[in-house]
C-alpha cells in the first residue's frame, strides 16, 4: 500500500509547529486594539473565536479557491511548485517534486471546511494509484493575496 512520502509529512508537520509558534509569538506580543489600530489604548483580546462553515456568507467562494488548490497540488508538486506551500514550509521544503506519488488524487470534503481570519482548515482525502485512501486534516492560510498550504496532520482510521 502506497502513501503519502514520509518528507511531505515530515513537511507539514513542521509547518504545523512553525505556525503555532508564530500564532503564540503574535499573540504574545502585540497588544489587541478597540480602535482599528490606529492608536490608543490596547485592550485585552476578544473574548470570542468566530469560525465559519461553508454555510456562512463569503465561505463558498473561499472553499472553492481552496479546493481548486488542493486538488491541484498533485500536478504543481510534481512540476516542482513550491509557491503552494506557506512562506516559512516553502523555505524549509523548497523541493516538492517528490511529496505526493505521480496519479494522486485528492478529494476535499466541504462539510469539513472550517475559517477563523486568515486560517482555515478542510479534510482532504488522498488517493495514490493502486492504494486505499488516507484522509488528513489540511490547514491552510491566506498568505500573500492567496490561499497556501500551511499543514497536514493524519486522520487515523477508527480500528
Amino acid at each position: 500500500m502506497r502513501r503519502l512520502s514520509r518528507r511531505m509529512i515530515a513537511v507539514l508537520a513542521a509547518a504545523v509547529v512553525v505556525i503555532v509558534a508564530a500564532g503564540m509569538a503574535i499573540m504574545l506580543l502585540h497588544p489587541w486594539r478597540t480602535d482599528g489600530g490606529g492608536g490608543g489604548a490596547a485592550a485585552g483580546p476578544p473574548e470570542i473565536v468566530v469560525v465559519r462553515t461553508s454555510a456562512d456568507p463569503g465561505e463558498q467562494q473561499r472553499l472553492d479557491d481552496v479546493t481548486r488548490l488542493l486538488t491541484g497540488l498533485p500536478g504543481r508538486f510534481a512540476a516542482g511548485d513550491a509557491e503552494v506551500l506557506a512562506g516559512g514550509v516553502r523555505e524549509e521544503f523548497p523541493d516538492v517534486r517528490g511529496a505526493l506519488p505521480a496519479g494522486t488524487v485528492l478529494i476535499v470534503d466541504p462539510a469539513t471546511w472550517r475559517r477563523t481570519g486568515a486560517v482555515a482548515s478542510v479534510a482532504v482525502s488522498a488517493q495514490p494509484p493502486g492504494t486505499a485512501a488516507s484522509r488528513f486534516i489540511v490547514v491552510v492560510v491566506f498568505e500573500d493575496g492567496a490561499w497556501r498550504v500551511l499543514s497536514t496532520t493524519p486522520i487515523k482510521a477508527a480500528a
